[in-house]
């Protein structure tokens, strides 16, 4: 198991009890879930000849945008991002240096929810092929623009 604490306003500790392990395999289970459902309705799709299942391939698509999986991965980084502002107010209260490590995390976790749930770097490097006429490789020009930040 792991321990997190937090402290909350009032002064009093607070106890958070996180078990890691279970955490991991349910998290393990609705991926493998969510890939099961994915590869049955396509195999569905094909067998009963409609394209689209009445829509459900498109809620369920992996590599889609705005449906189960991407609401499911949002969810997660939201939860990693509390998780690490958690240890982030632990450290904190310890003295620690690693403090601004978690909140920096914490940040960039939140970052990347919220590029989840707004496409953010799709929309970033639409504006790059459309500005610069880019074609081809340059489908995934974005990264460039994320690795900056990285980078410097």
């Amino acid at each position: 198991m792991v321990y997190v604490g937090a402290v909350v306003r009032t002064g009093s500790p607070m106890q958070i009890t996180v078990d890691a392990d279970r955490l991991f395999r349910r998290h393990a289970m609705v991926i493998a879930a969510l890939v099961g459902l994915y590869a049955a309705l396509n195999l569905a799709s094909v067998a009963l000849q409609l394209p689209r299942m009445l829509g459900l391939l498109t809620a369920f698509d992996l590599n889609g945008e705005h449906n189960v999986p991407a609401l499911f991965s949002c969810f997660a980084l939201i939860c990693a991002a509390a998780m690490g502002h958690a240890v982030g107010r632990l450290e904190a209260a310890r003295g620690t240096p690693v403090v601004l490590h978690w909140h920096a995390l914490t940040l960039l976790l939140l970052f990347l929810a919220a590029d989840e749930a707004f496409m953010v770097h799709e929309q970033v490097g639409r504006a790059l092929r459309i500005g610069y006429g880019l074609r081809g490789g340059w489908h995934y020009s974005w990264v460039f623009v994320y690795l900056f930040p990285i980078v410097a």
